[in-house]
C-alpha cells in the first residue's frame, strides 16, 4: 500500500528524498515478510513521484503534510503517518484494514 501526494520541497521534504529498502514490516504485532515487501525499494523523486521496486513496479504521486505522507492514484488515496524520518530511517504507520501497521526502512545508497 503506498500513497504519496507533492506538496513542494521543503527541508523534511528533501529528507525523503532518495531511495529506501524496506526491512521490516510489523502487521498486528506480528513481523510479515515475504518478496512481496522485504527488499522492496521506494525511490521518492523531487517531482512528487514515488517509484516502488520490487515483485512490481509502479509509480504513484505523492506529498507530505506534517507527519502525512499521502499516495495518490487515480481514485485511489492511501495516507501513512510517518513515525521517524532521518538520514539513514523512515518508519511509517498505517491501519492496513483496520490493522496496525508500522514499515520501516533504511536508506539505500545512491
Amino acid at each position: 500500500m503506498i500513497l504519496l501526494v507533492w506538496t513542494g520541497c521543503t527541508s523534511s521534504q528533501d529528507l525523503l528524498v532518495g531511495k529506501w529498502q524496506v526491512a521490516v514490516v510489523e502487521r498486528g504485532g506480528e513481523v510479515i515478510g515475504g518478496p512481496r515487501f522485504n527488499g522492496t525499494v521506494f525511490e521518492f523523486r523531487t517531482d512528487g513521484v514515488v517509484r516502488t521496486m520490487g515483485v512490481d513496479t509502479s509509480e504513484v504521486n505523492y506529498r507530505r503534510e506534517g507527519t502525512s505522507l499521502i499516495y495518490e492514484q487515480g481514485e485511489l488515496t492511501e495516507t501513512y503517518r510517518i513515525d521517524s524520518l532521518t538520514e539513514e530511517v523512515l518508519i511509517i504507520f498505517s491501519e492496513a484494514d483496520g490493522i496496525p501497521t508500522q514499515t520501516t526502512f533504511i536508506r539505500l545508497e545512491e
